[in-house]
Order: structure tokens, then sequence, then C-alpha cells
């Protein structure tokens, strides 16, 4: 099971999943996108393609097959991007969070003002703003530490990194 996560998170999103599978039997795997978790970036080169590309040579050099890949939101853009590149690899897609067309102008005018957010007040802040609304009220209010991890996550990306992931959302490409 190869676990792909959001947007401005990590593998640590997937820790309560994969030690759940993993006493199961399964082999897991939850690589972080480049810029995200504890992967480098360079500047300028983050798009949905790359990140695509990205998991489908780990999932080469690992040598699996057959594998039930897990997507959330941006892993989910990524899983269904394996799925039209190397569906060959791949057993099944659970998807969740996610979707199968470009944004929409209204969303690439929104993911444009949280780059602006960015630029002036930086990731910290923006995790702050951001944890909250993209959880659901009864986590926000009932599990606390599922918010802190989120925001752990979520500032502990280079503002750069967050802001060149929110262009390859919106279906930017800077080479």
């Amino acid at each position: 099971m190869i676990f792909l996560h959001s947007f401005n998170h990590s593998k640590l999103m997937w820790m309560y999943q994969l030690q759940a599978f993993a006493v199961r039997g399964f082999r897991v795997v939850a690589p972080d996108f480049r810029g995200h978790g504890e992967t480098s970036f360079t500047p300028g080169r983050m798009s949905i393609e790359d990140f695509t590309e990205d998991v489908i040579g780990l999932i080469q050099e690992l040598g699996l097959r057959n594998g039930v890949i897990v997507g959330s939101s941006l892993g989910g853009y990524v899983a269904m991007g394996i799925w039209r590149k190397a569906r060959e690899m791949i057993k099944a897609l659970i998807l969740a969070g996610t979707k199968a067309h470009p944004e929409s102008e209204e969303e690439k005018e929104r993911r444009a003002k949280q780059i602006e957010f960015l630029k002036i007040k930086g990731v910290r802040e923006f995790a702050e703003v951001q944890a909250p609304k993209r959880l659901s009220r009864h986590t926000v209010d009932n599990r606390p530490w599922v918010v802190d991890l989120v925001k752990i996550m979520s500032s502990s990306m280079e503002v750069q990194a967050v802001i060149d992931t929110l262009r390859a959302l919106m279906g930017e490409e800077r080479r």
C-alpha cells in the first residue's frame, strides 16, 4: 500500500494508517513529495507531473507490483497521474478529498490569495489559519492533537515549497 499525502502535509498524516495496515501484514510505503516533510526541492521545479514521476520512480526502485495507492487531495492528483502513466503498477486506487478535473477559476483565485498571504505572513501563520479550515468541526473541537499535527506538518515546510505546490495545483508549469 502506498499512501500519498495531501497538500502542505507529509507522510506523518498517515502514521495511524501505516501502523494499522503494517500489523495486518501489508507492506506500507508513505513518501514525502518534494518540498514536503523530509524531502528537499528545487524552487520552481514542482508540478503534479514531477510528483507523479517521483512516485513512479520510487515504486520501480522498490520493486513494488500490484500496489494499492491511497491518495488524499494532492496525493489523489498524483495517484491519478500514476494511473494514467503506469496503471500496470496499480491494483487499486483509494481516493479521498480529491478530484479528476483541473482547478476552476475560483479555485485558482483562492490559491493565488493563499500565495499572497504566504508572501506577506509566512508559513507559520498560514498553517495557523489553514489547519482548522482543512479539518472537520468535530476534529477541531474534539481532537486537538490532530490540529496540532496538521499545524506542525504545515509549518515545517519552506514558504517557497508551499507556494510552488500551490502553483502546481493551479496547473502552472514552472521549469
